[in-house]
């Protein structure tokens, strides 16, 4: 007999007599026996040998089995694991969840059953993460009663290309960073489980779960002892090179915050009823800066990242920790702006506080529900009206309307509602009918931005000192919107302080009334019956 050995570096082959040794097979290989009898007759034959060859995936959870690959022995030591695998001798099992995606030549010392050892080898192929599982992903806490006091909160993830993941998960006052494994479930969907066990300010433990989805969305809970909150939100995909944002979602974008029509808080006293704002400003790498205004006069920014098809999520945690703002929605490539929201504010630690002292959005009805409505801004061209409103130099007009309503504005013997407007083609603005301007009525508009600025006074007999003028200024803020279907061209909100009462209990001065909020709206000119 004869052979003819593959090189070492691929196998160890070995002719004893009558017997073909194979061992150490590191590759595939290719062996040939040639047979000579006594007369000079030959016979040959040809076989390919090759590693046992096993397979995993970045972040699958692997449980893979050397007993039954039959070397004659039993595995008791194994060297050269991908990243994130380990080996049992007790049970000649691999396990864990493999981290870098290659092909791996693996050694397994094998122990005979006469004691003797030997190392053989074997391959195991590890196949890469797939591309929508690794990334960045935004998340919305939805308002749990049981978890994070009922004020929502947010959640960031990051999945690395080796199935490692981290981020941090917000709540009101809280922000609590993780690290974890996410592990590939299935051809589509992948999981993520984290603990927060209860410490410092956390005050229970939490168990955050996670499902990130192929189709790019991500959805999953935050469980605590008494509850659970949802969480839903989207992979960022938008990329200022290989992916920017649509042009048609870029640019600015002019939002108001109404009280939702309908809803228990229209018409409640103890609600602001006045219209809040937000300008939402896109670039091509996908993120959005919103400037917000609340119709408490609450200030909002948030800077966040639009989801694949224009969404918008934005939380933040507000009055110290004591309330919150959900506002969600979607910019469309037509230049509009739709969505929904949510707010409240809690009672104030001060008892001399003014502003809604006993909060607002905090009782079995819940938050105050908004609806969001909006429109891509244009800034108009030089000698251009905003939102193109009519006007003719040669023969000027009254072309828009300042209402304003609510917020204790009506028991102002001062009139300030309806107040006709003429906004020329430089967008300066005047009251058309100065003389009968009781109110001083003054508004700006930054063309730039459409922000307005309506100043008026009132005027109205000091209770605590009769035949004396108290004079109130107010100062309401206005956003314009493009494509309103309601006849509006924007609105606003304002706070005043309410008149002195030494009627009430207890009495209330200049100094301690309350403030409340009113709404601020501009709209299309007055028609003229005559």
């Amino acid at each position: 007999f004869r052979v003819f050995r593959p090189p070492s570096s691929k196998a160890r082959v070995v002719l004893t007599k009558d017997q073909l040794l194979i061992s150490r097979v590191k590759a595939e290989a290719t062996i040939r026996i040639v047979a000579t009898d006594t007369n000079g007759n030959e016979v040959e034959d040809e076989f390919t040998i090759a590693p046992p060859r096993l397979a995993g995936a970045v972040a699958e959870g692997a449980a893979l089995d050397l007993s039954s690959i039959g070397w004659g022995g039993t595995v008791i030591q194994v060297v050269g694991l991908p990243p994130g695998m380990t080996f049992d001798a007790g049970t000649e099992q691999l396990s864990g969840f493999p981290r870098r995606a290659a092909d791996f030549l693996v050694r397994a010392l094998v122990e005979a059953g006469d004691g003797s050892t030997r190392w053989e080898f074997f391959r195991i192929g590890i196949d890469a993460l797939p591309d929508w599982l690794s990334g960045n992903f935004d998340l919305l806490m939805d308002r749990g009663d049981d978890v994070g006091n009922g004020l929502g909160g947010s959640l960031f993830l990051r999945v690395a290309p080796n199935g490692l993941a981290s981020g941090r998960l917000s709540i009101a006052g809280l922000t609590l960073p993780f690290r974890g494994q996410a592990e590939k479930t299935s051809p589509t969907q992948a999981t993520l489980t984290v603990d927060f066990p209860a410490r410092g300010r956390l005050t229970e433990n939490l168990t955050l779960e996670v499902t990130v989805a192929s189709d790019g969305t991500a959805t999953g809970r935050v469980v605590a002892s008494g509850g659970e909150a949802a969480l839903d939100g989207w992979k960022r995909v938008w990329n200022p090179r290989t992916a920017p944002l649509d042009e048609d979602l870029q640019g600015q974008f002019n939002v108001l915050l109404d009280l939702d029509d309908g809803s228990f808080a229209e018409d409640d006293p103890d609600a602001p009823q006045g219209t809040g704002w937000a300008i939402v400003r896109t670039n091509r790498t996908g993120r959005a800066n919103v400037v917000a205004k609340l119709a408490d006069g609450m200030r909002v920014t948030s800077a966040l990242s639009l989801g694949p098809a224009g969404e918008l999520a934005l939380w933040r945690p507000l009055y110290r920790n004591g309330g919150s703002v959900i506002l969600e929605g979607t910019l469309s490539g037509v230049g509009e702006f739709a969505g929904t929201g949510t707010w409240n504010r809690p009672a104030a630690p001060n008892p001399a506080a003014r502003l809604y002292p006993a909060g607002f959005g905090n009782d079995a009805n819940g938050p105050l529900p908004l609806d969001l409505v909006g429109g891509k801004w244009n800034r108009p061209a030089p000698g251009e009206t905003v939102l193109g409103l009519p006007f003719d130099p040669e023969n000027p007009e009254s072309n828009a309307t300042l209402h304003v309503e609510a917020g204790g504005i009506e028991d102002s013997a001062t009139s300030v509602s309806p107040t006709e407007l003429m906004i020329d083609n430089l967008n300066r603005v005047s009251v058309t009918a100065p003389a009968t301007n009781d109110a001083r009525v003054v508004v700006r508009i930054n063309r730039n931005t459409g922000l307005v600025v309506a100043r008026a006074l009132l005027q109205d007999d000091n209770p605590y000192r009769p035949g004396t003028t108290l004079r109130r200024p107010v100062v309401q803020q206005l956003l314009l919107v493009p494509g309103l279907s309601d006849g509006r061209l924007g609105g606003g909100c304002f706070l005043l302080r309410q008149l002195p009462d030494p009627n009430a209990v207890p009495p209330t001065t200049n100094g301690t009334s309350p403030i409340l909020s009113g709404k601020a709206t501009l709209g299309a000119p007055i028609p003229d019956v005559n």
